[in-house]
């Protein structure tokens, strides 16, 4: 048996024991393609949130140019107050009391322009909230790293209702299959009349963990209004901010569209063009957002983790998604209310499209929701290999396929349909935004709903990008 797997340092450190680890590759080896994308999506979904997290902590390194040019000037001023001055006033005897002077007020000056450090809470914490409009809760995730010689326990407040490990849970179902007693928790959770309160047992000097927390609200209010134009291809129009807060980056989801903002700032409009937005290809997804994410940085580490999660399992194109990414959260998860510099927080507004029909089902990419076969199996990844790709797509024989469109995918070649009354292949969304739909479409549908398509390339190369083509569908031919 052949499989895929990463042996990166970070991710198997994270597993329990080795035996965690040889359960996981043998799952992995046993399951279908289907659910090996979704374990590997799981995976970098989590990968990103805990980089976010850790980022900070390696922030908390000290800036050494900062450090190294302050003791630099720190000698300086020392030489030329310790000779130069004092032997022009031929008073050199002063140097006892100049050199304890300049070391204190140095030593202040430090201690309050300190650069690359952290307040105590800083160097233990740091969090990644979510606040989504399309869920009762907020969702948080905190990276608690205890120190030397300290126990790991923290007080929360009231508002938080649950809390768990984040890597516990995974491998829950494994270990009570394999061996029982590995199942038993390391942590307790005591709800008391203030909030909860959590504590670590057998937890050794230096260990880190991070939790998923769901906190209680009552509301969330909204961060951003839109006036939007929604094609099946693409949006337009403008947003905005009606928060207080000040985003770094919004991104806009719709489908396999999106469209990434920079800084909006609090009551700022922005436009978005028609050709502004872009459309998802798994294949070209190292391109995504490629000159704003940086896996160094927390704020590079949240749009891969939103590109992970709301834009690889959209499917939705009468709910655009406007999410706004702040490391200027004001949020507290602690009983005292203290609040971290080392949080991010992403608020996702859901706007609805207020003209769609709700007879309609939007299939944002036929490739990863319609593919029934293919001949060399790379189209669920959104690639070609090799000239010439034959792939049959299965529409639900009960629903009527109204449209089939061409997103702004990167393809170059030639896209050809069966047709099933003449029996030939026909060119068909040779552009991007081309449509085909009614009559024009019927004779490329079989009587079971299945489309037969062929991709053309001018040359042999291997790993081409497909085009993403979307479908609308209505409830039964009785639907038009």
């Amino acid at each position: 048996i052949l499989t895929r797997y990463s042996f990166s340092e970070k991710e198997f450190s994270s597993w329990h024991n080795a035996l965690n680890a040889a359960t996981g590759l043998l799952k992995s080896a046993l399951e279908p393609e289907e659910i090996l994308r979704e374990d590997d999506r799981s995976l970098a979904r989590s990968w990103y949130l805990e980089s976010a997290l850790y980022s900070y902590m390696s922030s908390l390194s000290p800036d050494t140019f900062y450090y190294g040019s302050f003791f630099l000037i720190y000698i300086i001023a020392l030489a030329v107050f310790s000779y130069y001055l004092l032997r022009a006033i031929r008073k050199r005897e002063l140097i006892w009391l100049v050199v304890p002077v300049l070391s204190v007020s140095f030593t202040i000056y430090l201690s309050l322009h300190s650069v690359g450090l952290a307040e105590p809470n800083d160097s233990s914490f740091s969090v990644f909230h979510i606040s989504d409009s399309g869920r009762e809760k907020d969702e948080c995730y905190m990276l608690y790293q205890n120190g030397d010689r300290e126990d790991m326990n923290m007080k929360l407040r009231k508002e938080v209702s649950h809390v768990e490990p984040q890597d516990y849970k995974y491998f829950v179902e494994l270990q009570e299959s394999l061996n029982p007693a590995f199942n038993k928790p390391d942590y307790t959770v005591d709800h008391t009349e203030s909030g909860i309160e959590i504590a670590f047992s057998e937890v050794v000097p230096g260990t880190s963990r991070v939790l998923r927390l769901d906190v209680d609200r009552e509301k969330k209010d909204p961060c951003f209004e839109a006036d939007l134009v929604l094609e099946p291809t693409w949006f337009q129009g403008r947003i905005r901010n009606i928060s207080r807060k000040n985003f770094e980056k919004v991104v806009m989801i719709r489908g396999c569209q999106y469209v990434v903002l920079d800084g909006i700032a609090a009551g700022e409009v922005k436009t978005i063009g028609k050709n502004a937005a872009a459309c998802l290809n798994a294949y070209e997804e190292s391109s995504h957002f490629a000159d704003e994410m940086d896996e160094s940085t927390a704020l590079g580490n949240a749009l891969f983790y939103i590109e992970n999660t709301y834009l690889e399992d959209s499917r939705n194109l009468n709910e655009t998604l406007i999410i706004g990414v702040s490391e200027e959260d004001e949020f507290s998860l602690f009983a005292n209310g203290d609040e971290l510099s080392n949080q991010i927080g992403l608020s996702i507004d859901r706007v609805e499209d207020k003209e769609k029909d709700p007879s309609l089902r939007q299939i944002t990419n036929i490739n990863r929701f319609c593919l029934r076969s293919d001949e060399d199996g790379s189209l669920l990844y959104d690639t070609l290999d090799g000239m010439r790709t034959k792939a049959t797509y299965q529409f639900d024989p009960g629903e009527h396929v109204r449209s089939l469109n061409r997103n702004r995918d990167s393809f170059s070649g030639v896209i050809y349909a069966y047709n099933f009354q003449k029996e030939t292949e026909d060119p068909i969304l040779r552009n991007w935004d081309d449509s085909i739909s009614g009559e024009d479409l019927k004779p490329y549908l079989s009587d079971r709903n299945v489309l037969i398509l062929t991709y053309q390339i001018e040359e042999e190369t291997e790993n081409v990008a497909a085009p993403i083509l979307s479908a609308v569908t209505a409830g039964s031919p009785d639907g038009e």
